[in-house]
């Protein structure tokens, strides 16, 4: 079962004084537990292990990881970033991983869209290459999406410049 610490916060416990004061507006997460989940939820070392969210994408998209060019991962924390890139090399992934998370730590919903917007201007990402886009987040929500980047140019987008 997942990590978390169930915990009536949100809609079901509003914020009231009493609630805020015994803490019960708040959801509870075990950090080590969660991160070691992700961890495996992602990608395992074990490469019987296909229940894992990349090798479903791949298998889905008729793909191996090896046909991969690029990955775009949610950066939660930089020891989590590593971790995951240790086991896709591992697991036979030979392309990029490019990341921001040293410049701007977790940026939550712009990580995917600040880390394409890099790697297409700084040409890492480049027109015909297969990617991967790998995100999960709280509660345990995640998405995997694999497609070809046809673009010629950099995207035009507002944020830092690279």
């Amino acid at each position: 079962p997942p990590a978390r610490t169930p915990s009536p916060a949100g809609c079901v416990m509003p914020p009231t004084p009493q609630a805020i004061e015994q803490r019960l507006h708040c959801l509870y997460m075990e950090g080590p537990e969660v991160f070691r989940e992700v961890i495996e939820l992602v990608i395992s070392n074990d490469p019987k292990n296909e229940n894992t969210m990349v090798d479903q994408a791949l298998a889905r998209a008729g793909l191996a990881l090896s046909d991969i060019d690029f990955i775009a991962m949610h950066q939660a924390n930089g020891r989590m970033n590593q971790q995951l890139e240790e086991r896709l090399v591992h697991r036979g992934f030979g392309g990029k991983i490019y990341n921001n998370f040293s410049r701007y730590a977790n940026t939550t919903s712009a990580a995917i869209p600040s880390v394409l917007h890099e790697a297409a201007a700084l040409e890492i990402l480049v027109r015909g290459m297969t990617f991967m886009i790998v995100v999960f987040g709280g509660g345990y929500t995640w998405y995997v999406v694999i497609g070809r980047w046809t673009a010629e140019k950099p995207l035009i987008v507002y944020g830092p410049r690279v």
